[in-house]
């Protein structure tokens, strides 16, 4: 007698929303997948193989503003076609480095009363 086990049933995970990450010193602001999905939602009756995982987990200077990160869940259904979800996180690149500027040479600039 052979028994064949199908588990049909996708993983479930809910993405978290308006995550928010200033540029760090180095230019870059980065992720982990804990940060991107809220972790009671994470469920599935099979059980997973491993921490869901991330589209991009950092991002640049000229990737500020909003950016979309897809975050993956997969469960142990089938090694070869295992059950996976996915869900959308939101996140939002700062730029909060002033730039600072420098100069060479020492120059004097004289005005006038009228700032000119």
């Amino acid at each position: 007698c052979i028994v064949t086990v199908v588990d049909p049933h996708q993983p479930r995970i809910t993405c978290a929303v308006d995550v928010v990450r200033p540029l760090g010193d180095d230019g870059f602001a980065r992720f982990t997948p804990e940060e991107l999905y809220i972790e009671d939602s994470l469920t599935d009756n099979c059980g997973f193989s491993g921490t869901p995982t991330i589209s991009q987990s950092a991002f640049s200077c000229s990737q500020t503003g909003t950016q979309v990160v897809t975050v993956t869940a997969t469960d142990f259904a089938d090694a070869e076609e295992p059950n996976q979800r996915q869900c959308t996180a939101m996140v939002f690149i700062q730029e909060m480095t002033p730039p600072t500027a420098s100069c060479r040479f020492r120059t004097t600039i004289d005005l006038d009363e009228n700032g000119e």
